[in-house]
């Protein structure tokens, strides 16, 4: 289905992302589709999932993957979850030399929002985000 997708209009590249969930088993199948980002539900690290692809020698990055239902905590426990997700990644080798351990990586839920989701705690999360990621980054 993939090699069916466009992958270019008007001359800019269509980036193809993949998301399977519970697909973290078959992560090394995934990479071997033709997908430029692999999306990832909750159950696997992003640190594995990068140490793992860096042997298949082709540039993926990843998106993903929080909890979903952290959204439903405090926020001061969604702020933490985050910053530990970003801390973990962030411990992972780079794609390549020169780049940041954050560099190929799309934050997002591991597996859609709920409805009755509180948009205070997406906010509390944009914000811990935004936040651990200029820390993290500003410490390379």
């Amino acid at each position: 289905m993939i090699a069916r997708l466009p992958r270019e209009h008007e001359g800019k590249k269509i980036p193809v992302i993949m998301f399977t969930k519970g697909g973290s088993i078959w992560l090394n199948d995934m990479a071997q589709v033709g997908a430029d980002v692999i999306a990832l539900d909750w159950t696997m690290s992003l640190s594995r999932a990068r140490k793992q692809l860096l042997g298949i020698n082709k540039p993926l990055a990843l998106q993903g993957n929080l909890d979903p239902l952290i959204l439903f905590a405090e926020p001061q426990q969604i702020a933490k979850a985050a910053s530990t997700l970003l801390e973990d990644l962030a411990q992972a080798p780079v794609l390549k030399a020169g780049l940041h351990p954050l560099d190929g990586h799309i934050f997002n839920l591991g597996h859609g929002i709920s409805q009755f989701t509180p948009p205070e705690s997406v906010t509390a999360l944009a914000e811990s985000v935004i936040k651990t990621s200029r820390t993290l980054r500003s410490k390379s």
